[in-house]
């Protein structure tokens, strides 16, 4: 999500959308749904009918009755609800949470912090702070992980096995061998089996029911359903 566009792709696939100061279009391939928004006006056709939404100011809401997605926007919040449920998650100026419900991973992100827990074993938790490259700490809790640390390197290898990781000041990586996830980071970029930089973060659920991608300028949530 931007001030100027705001993407949201269902990959049954049933929706489709774009939304400016001045347009919201949807588009729904089953095809149930066709819809734009100006500042005055908000038209929504639903041929099934699966899809429900309403639009102010400050709000815009979508409902899929089948129902495997939620969401609403403001000018501070966007949340988006995957009802199988397996995901979760809500972005503001300075904070983006999401939650997997299986529940295998959980992460937060904001200017200054990025925590990832891994709940079903529990055989992972990192958090990375303002200085990426100063900072990394990681917990193995059963403990089944070995590891070796110097001031380049961080290596981690989970013995079930289902992690692995090496982290130095440019580069953590960290790979879910169940595999339900990956992902690196460094300075510049961190990957939750895709990548965060400054402009972009992407998430990659393999199930694969999400997907997704926000920086400053643009969020970009994909959703399938099984």
């Amino acid at each position: 999500m931007s001030p100027t566009t705001l993407q949201l792709r269902d990959q049954q696939p049933h929706i489709e959308g774009s939304m400016s100061p001045t347009t919201l279009q949807l588009r729904d391939q089953q095809p149930h749904i066709e819809g734009n928004m100006s500042p005055t006006t908000l038209q929504l056709r639903d041929q099934q009918p699966h899809i429900e939404g309403s639009m102010s100011p400050t709000t815009l809401q979508l409902r899929d009755q089948q129902p495997h997605i939620e969401g609403n926007m403001s000018p501070t919040t966007l949340k988006l609800r995957d009802q199988q449920p397996h995901i979760e998650g809500s972005m503001s100026p300075t904070t983006l949470q999401l939650r997997d419900q299986q529940p295998h991973i959980e992460g937060s992100m904001s200017p200054t912090t990025l925590q990832l827990r891994d709940q079903p074993q529990t055989h992972i938790e990192g958090s990375i702070g303002p200085t990426i490259a100063t900072t990394a700490q990681l917990r193995d809790q059963q403990p089944h992980i070995e590891g070796s640390m110097s001031p380049t390197t961080l290596q981690l290898r989970d013995q079930q096995p289902h992690i692995e990781g090496i982290w130095r000041p440019t580069t953590l990586q960290l790979r879910d061998q169940q595999p339900h996830i990956e992902g690196s980071a460094r300075p510049t970029t961190l990957q939750l089996e895709v990548s965060m930089s400054p402009t972009t973060l992407q998430l990659r659920d393999q199930q694969p029911h999400i997907e997704g991608n926000i920086g400053p300028t643009t969020l970009q949530l994909p959703t399938t359903s099984y």
